[in-house]
């Protein structure tokens, strides 16, 4: 069967991100740089599965009552949506943290979802893989590669397999959340609200089938853990995921997905800034490789006057 007949949706034009979208893509990925220390502060004391479920809980009991409820036909997507990303990305991503690896290491490792979801929308979604875009993810791979070739890789690789597979989830929810738009207008936050009925019981029973001293943790929450749960709710979670949100449905999920290419170089600061961990040539190099496949995705989409001053 061809390709064509298998994706009967057309490719959709691609439409030019403003420079206040660029600037709110860009808070976005400086506020998920830092949610990896968040994550990691936050898993010493409490169980990930556990903290997963609190994080889509809380939301849910936060936002839900301000909200109307999604459509009947969005439920079986939303119910998807909840598995994959609730979860599967959220809850593996939090258990790779909690296995030691560094929260640099892990910023740097989650990139493989950038070219998974380009590839994902590109097979599902019929969206264009242009040579711009390509030579982006290149160029950005590269990053990528060069970050991780730190030796301290070697000593995590059993955190940084698992981060390698919510990579991989966190790229086909994207896909997921696109075809949710098909199904009528669902607002970020309802998005970020909505979730949890559909992942928090399954969070909640792997938590407390592989995990223990759930209550324990919340009997004795420090203040670094309840900073770092007010980040993630916050943030993280509140203001970061709602933006997204509010980007993948305006533009191609590849414009848009590219932007987490710099979530390394925020990571690496964060980790280097608040946890005392090292940043070497090799992650520095990187950084510059990562920042030039964003640059050469976007640039040529800015407005004909912003990128003559180029």
């Amino acid at each position: 069967m061809s390709r064509a007949a298998s994706a009967p949706v057309p490719a959709p034009a691609i439409t030019p991100m403003t420079p206040g979208h660029v600037l709110l893509a860009l808070l976005v990925v400086a506020i998920w740089g830092g949610n990896f220390v968040a994550v990691k502060i936050a898993t010493a004391t409490v169980p990930p599965l556990f903290l997963v479920a609190l994080r889509f809980g809380v939301l849910f009991l936060i936002l839900a009552p301000f909200l109307p409820w999604p459509r009947r036909s969005q439920l079986p997507l939303l119910a998807g949506i909840g598995l994959t990303l609730g979860v599967g990305h959220f809850g593996l991503m939090f258990v790779a943290l909690s296995l030691g690896v560094d929260a640099s290491t892990m910023s740097v490792a989650i990139q493989i979802e950038v070219p998974f979801a380009a590839v994902c929308a590109w097979a599902v979604l019929g969206e264009k893989l242009t040579k711009r875009h390509i030579a982006g993810l290149v160029l950005g791979m590269i990053g990528v590669v060069l970050v991780a070739g730190d030796p301290k890789v070697l000593t995590q690789l059993d955190g940084l397999a698992v981060g390698l597979m919510a990579g991989g989830l966190w790229a086909y929810a994207n896909v997921q959340i696109k075809q949710l738009g098909r199904h009528g207008a669902l607002s970020p936050q309802m998005l970020n609200a909505w979730l949890g009925p559909f992942c928090v019981g399954p969070l909640l029973i792997l938590s407390f089938l592989f995990e223990d001293g759930q209550r324990d943790a919340l009997a004795n929450l420090d203040w670094a853990t309840v900073v770092a749960l007010a980040y993630i709710l916050g943030g993280a979670s509140l203001i970061a995921y709602g933006a997204w949100y509010f980007l993948l449905g305006r533009y191609s999920v590849g414009q848009v997905t590219i932007y987490m290419l710099l979530v390394p170089v925020c990571g690496v600061l964060a980790g280097v800034l608040l946890m005392g961990e090292t940043m070497g040539l090799m992650e520095m190099v990187g950084g510059v490789f990562i920042v030039s496949g964003v640059a050469v995705v976007q640039l040529r989409r800015l407005p004909g006057p912003l990128r003559r001053l180029r």
